[in-house]
């Protein structure tokens, strides 16, 4: 018998989706089902559903710090709000980033889960940046890829197939329903 499908739509700008995104692996090991990943560009689904990011909403803001607190206890996972999250991540976004992974995806898909859990670690563990060359570059070589692979991958960031993957995929979860992310869907 087939395994059902999961697809997780994710933007690493989103702590609820890395909470999400080591759920569904620690479960995939354990073959319930098989998970596909998709980054989407979160900003796209904010603005074409007309919803805003927790952070923006006063109340929203404050409760996600406490909520966060409260998920990272029971899934004993370590998530550090970030000192200038506004900075490090709303005002320069991660469009760039998930189109790394994109990237990633396409050329070497072995490499995106390591590569997405460390976007996530830069953001929201060491309050590190998430959308610079240099951390495309440190995040690829921190994962393996190796010096020319990464910048390889870097060049292709701006490339029309990946911009389109990336649209492609933002719009499929929007089209699905998704107003956030993480947005998971069961086939």
């Amino acid at each position: 018998m087939a395994l059902p499908k999961i697809t997780l739509y994710y933007d690493v700008i989103s702590p609820y989706s890395w909470i999400a995104f080591e759920t569904l692996l620690r479960y995939e090991t354990k073959q319930y089902f098989k998970l596909t990943l998709k980054p989407i560009f979160l900003g796209g689904i904010m603005k074409e559903t007309s919803n805003s990011p927790p952070a923006m909403v006063p109340a929203k803001g404050r409760y996600m710090v406490k909520d966060l607190d409260i998920l990272s206890r029971y899934y004993d996972m370590k998530i550090v709000h970030p000192k200038d999250f506004f900075e490090t991540a709303i005002k320069q976004g991660t469009l760039k980033a998930v189109r790394f992974l994109a990237s990633i995806q396409k050329e070497n898909e072995k490499y995106l889960v390591p590569a997405s859990r460390e976007f996530w670690k830069r953001l929201w563990l060491r309050g590190e940046t998430a959308f610079t060359n240099n951390d495309f570059f440190e995040v690829g070589t921190k994962i393996g890829l190796g010096e020319n692979t990464t910048n390889e991958i870097i060049k292709t960031i701006d490339s029309s197939f990946i911009k389109e993957k990336i649209k492609h995929n933002t719009k499929e979860a929007i089209d699905d329903g998704a107003f956030g992310a993480p947005w998971i869907v069961d086939h």
